[in-house]
């Protein structure tokens, strides 16, 4: 499991789209990258709130299975919320269970004009055992793209 993370309008469905050189993502496929097909989730959980993300997450895993594949792989954008309406550790769980996450922080916004507080997202996640962080602190696109490329390569068997 893939996130790439952000808060509203951050760029990560953007990340995604460079990422899988794709410009839509449908339910009934899978993607490949490094060798791996992934299911993508292009939107997040700040996009579709708690329920929508959880809904849109099984949806597309059902899909698949229908079509006779099973996703081991995911990439999703998401954002980590911590309002209690739309908690993003409790998400995690219900979806994810105990296996890995790796979670890619957009440090910088598309536009600069704002910056993820990494050490307070960092702090927020840091009793879940099953995730690892990783710091995208590239400000513009191509770079940011070349190291959420590099991550990923790096992360998958």
């Amino acid at each position: 499991m893939f996130l790439i993370t952000g808060f509203n309008n951050w760029g990560k469905t953007r990340m995604l789209f460079d990422l899988f050189g794709v410009g839509a993502f449908r339910r009934d496929r899978l993607y490949p990258f490094g060798g791996k097909q992934f299911m993508v989730v292009p939107k997040s959980n700040d996009d579709l709130g708690f329920k929508g993300y959880k809904d849109e997450v099984e949806k597309r895993v059902k899909e698949l299975r229908d079509v006779g594949l099973r996703p081991k792989y995911i990439a999703s954008a998401f954002c980590p919320t911590r309002e209690t309406s739309n908690d993003s550790i409790q998400l995690l769980h219900d979806l994810y269970g105990s296996d890995q996450i790796e979670m890619l922080l957009l440090e910088h916004k598309w536009c600069l004009h704002a910056k993820l507080q990494l050490p307070v997202v960092e702090r927020f996640y840091a009793n879940e055992p099953n995730l690892t962080m990783h710091r995208v602190r590239q400000r513009q696109h191509r770079p940011k793209l070349a190291h959420v490329v590099s991550t990923v390569q790096a992360l998958l068997p």
